[in-house]
């Protein structure tokens, strides 16, 4: 029952800070207002967040984790392409919450997240750490630009975007290579 109502307390305070986002620079919103607004003490807040970003980038692994554990088991991951798909249908899910972070001019809350999904890690060796900078910074770049431009493009639309541009540069780099 306690980690049914912690999930209560989380939600409570995710939802209170995106509401005073929609209302105030994020700079200007205490700890205190977040709390109040949420109904929850200070203690509450403490004991779940480290910071007002923290909210925002646990809320995003939290759905982002429920989404691909949904996806994954419906066997729905196969290739790459799948992967973008529903990267970009995740995304798509969380638009209005992207929007309010973007207007915040907090893009580098969505890179900070991208990084701690699929970046490198100083754990890892070199290979696996520059190919996952890669792909980190790929995902980060076509995502960014796809909030910037309102998320117009469909999930499969952005996929086969990205693939696209993937295969015209690295068939640019081979011609060069020769």
């Amino acid at each position: 029952m306690a980690n049914g109502v912690n999930l209560v307390v989380k939600q409570s305070i995710t939802e209170a800070l995106l509401i005073l986002m929609q209302k105030q620079p994020f700079e200007k919103i205490s700890i205190s207002e977040i709390t109040r607004l949420a109904g929850v003490g200070r203690v509450s807040f403490y004991r779940n967040y480290q910071s007002k970003e923290d909210i925002l980038h646990k809320y995003l692994r939290s759905q982002f984790d429920q989404h691909f554990a949904a996806v994954a088991s419906a066997r729905k991951l196969r290739n790459v392409r799948d992967i973008f798909v529903n990267i970009f249908a995740f995304l798509k899910n969380c638009e209005w919450m992207l929007s309010v972070i973007y207007d915040q001019q907090f893009s580098h809350l969505l890179l900070d997240f991208i990084k701690d999904c699929c970046g490198a890690k100083a754990e890892h060796e070199d290979e696996l750490a520059y190919k996952n900078a890669l792909i980190m910074g790929v995902v980060f770049g076509a995502v960014d630009e796809w909030i910037r431009r309102g998320c117009v493009q469909s999930p499969d639309d952005m996929a086969d975007n990205v693939a696209t541009h993937l295969g015209s540069i690295l068939d640019g780099w081979h011609k060069y290579q020769e």
